[in-house]
C-alpha cells in the first residue's frame, strides 16, 4: 500500500491528527503483516519512508509527526506515488489519498496513466477530511471514496 498523507495548512489541528491516526492504523497492520508500505508526506514538499518490518515505532511515529502547514500541491505525491507503482515491492499496491482534497485538478496526462493501473488492478483510494463537498471524489480519479465528518465524527462512503 502507498498512503499519501496531506498535511497542509488547511489540514492544521483535528484533520491532521486524524489523518495521521488512519495513516499510523494502516501502518501498524502492515508491520503486523509483515508487508512493506510507502508513506508520502506532502503540502507543496514532500518527504517519504519505505515501511519495512526493520523500521522501529518510533522511525514511524517521528515520520508522522513532521508537517508541512503550507499550501496543498497534490500533484508531486501522485506522481511520486504512481512512480512507486514501477518497484516491484509496489507493483501491486493500493493507493490511498488521505486529505481535505482542497486542490486543483490532474493533469490529463497523469489521470491517464492513473486508469492504465487501475486497468491493471491497483485500487486509489481517498479518504476525505472535513466538512466541504468534495468534488475530486466526483472526477473518476478514486475507486472508492469515504469522508470523515469531522463536526459529527461519522464516516461515509461515496458511491
Amino acid at each position: 500500500m502507498i498512503i499519501c498523507l496531506d498535511t497542509s495548512g488547511s489540514m492544521h489541528g483535528q484533520p491532521e491528527l486524524i489523518a495521521k491516526a488512519i495513516t499510523l492504523y494502516l501502518s501498524m497492520q502492515a508491520l503486523k503483516t509483515k508487508r512493506v508500505m510507502y508513506l508520502i508526506n506532502f503540502s507543496t514538499n514532500l518527504t517519504a519512508l519505505k515501511l519495512q518490518k526493520k523500521h522501529s515505532l518510533d522511525e514511524l511515529i517521528y515520520f508522522l509527526s513532521q508537517s508541512f502547514h503550507g499550501g496543498t500541491d497534490i500533484l508531486p505525491a501522485i506522481s511520486h506515488a504512481v512512480e512507486m507503482l514501477e518497484d516491484n515491492q509496489f507493483r501491486n499496491a493500493d493507493i490511498v489519498v488521505i486529505s481535505d482534497f482542497i486542490m486543483g485538478r490532474l493533469p490529463e496526462e497523469l489521470m491517464n496513466e492513473i486508469e492504465h493501473y487501475k486497468q491493471q488492478g491497483n485500487g486509489f483510494y481517498a479518504v476525505a477530511i472535513g466538512n466541504l463537498k468534495f468534488e475530486h471524489l466526483n472526477s473518476g480519479l478514486f475507486d472508492h471514496q469515504w469522508i470523515y465528518q469531522s463536526q459529527t465524527g461519522t464516516v461515509t462512503e461515496v458511491f
